[in-house]
């Protein structure tokens, strides 16, 4: 799974409630105590580890909203079966902050391409702006966010999409063919939707009242 910022520094161990003791931090580890049901487990290289839909739980309760939306869309571009995961969220129905965990998993989508889509929707819903198309289709193109309505494109630059000069120049074409079809295309990347939120969401509520007017 896609997952926000470095992997952790330290391991994290989860110890079956049934075996007792506590959990405890040492300088190479982390240990938590936790109910595991034999279905919330898999193995890897012949180690039992925790599956992708009790991991991306834990990641919910535990790292908060960003982290779970990218960590979540993420594995719902894997295949993870929807039917599983409610079933873990209902097996940690006691669980400190599943409720939290339920409400974020909720907003996560397939269709999120990268970890800055991912958080770019997050940004956008939670500053209250009209839900987009995701991955809308135009011509012979695919768009990140679209208004159709107001004839509008948001996309997300991320460091790797224009790895060499010719990315660049085939994505002026691209561009220059959606303005040519009346779309107005916005830009935004990792600086403004992770530390200036507000300025996001005012530019792309000023370009739909704009295209309302």
């Amino acid at each position: 799974m896609d997952l926000l910022g470095g992997p952790p520094s330290r391991p994290v161990l989860v110890r079956p409630v049934e075996i007792g003791a506590n959990g405890k931090h040492s300088g190479t580890t982390a240990v938590r105590i936790a109910r595991l049901p034999e279905a919330h487990l898999t193995r890897v290289d012949g180690w039992p580890v925790t599956t992708v839909a009790r991991t991306l739980v834990d990641v919910a309760r535990r790292q908060g909203e960003r982290c779970a939306v990218v960590a979540g869309d993420a594995a719902l571009r894997m295949g993870l079966d929807l039917a599983g995961l409610d079933r873990v969220l209902a097996d940690c129905s006691r669980s400190p902050g599943i409720r939290a965990a339920r409400e974020m998993l909720a907003l996560c989508d397939s269709r999120a391409e990268s970890p800055l889509e991912s958080l770019t929707r997050l940004v956008l819903d939670r500053g209250g702006i009209p839900r987009p198309t995701l991955q809308a289709e135009i011509g012979e193109f695919r768009v990140d966010f679209c208004w159709p309505s107001a004839r509008l494109i948001l996309e997300a630059d991320g460091k790797s999409k224009y790895a060499e000069a010719s990315d660049l120049f085939r994505e002026k074409q691209r561009e220059d063919w959606l303005r040519s079809k009346g779309y107005r295309v916005l830009r935004t990347d990792w600086p403004e939707v992770f530390n200036r939120e507000a300025s996001l969401c005012r530019r792309v509520a000023h370009a739909l009242m704009e295209a309302a007017a």
